[in-house]
């Protein structure tokens, strides 16, 4: 069994629990569900012509690996948003598509 130990910190005001010991590396549940954006995002570019899921997670992917020299981990957050939208956009066209051939 794995234990982890947590402290309180404060961060721009914000409080949040911190491991005492951080893990090396990405969490693998993160690894996991980008592998899963990604090759979800092939196929539906693949099947429907509709790349912004694709490129939507690779952004947020690329973004998160590249070191950005900024205190606040708010910069990772914007490209978690741009994965949003994209998944979004994504739900919307897909949406589209199915009302088109409803009605024909």
């Amino acid at each position: 069994m794995v234990t982890v130990r947590f402290v309180a910190e404060r961060e721009h005001g914000a409080l949040s629990s911190v491991a005492v010991a951080p893990a090396a590396g990405p969490p693998l549940m993160v690894l996991l569900v980008s592998a899963a954006l990604l090759v979800a995002g092939a196929l539906v570019w693949r099947r429907q012509r509709w790349p912004w899921l694709l490129v939507g997670t690779a952004i947020m992917v690329l973004g998160s690996l590249v070191p950005i020299p900024v205190e606040s981990g708010a910069v990772t957050n914007a490209f978690e948003l741009v994965l949003l939208v994209a998944i979004l956009a994504t739900k919307h066209a897909q949406d589209r598509v199915d009302v088109a051939d409803a009605e024909r």
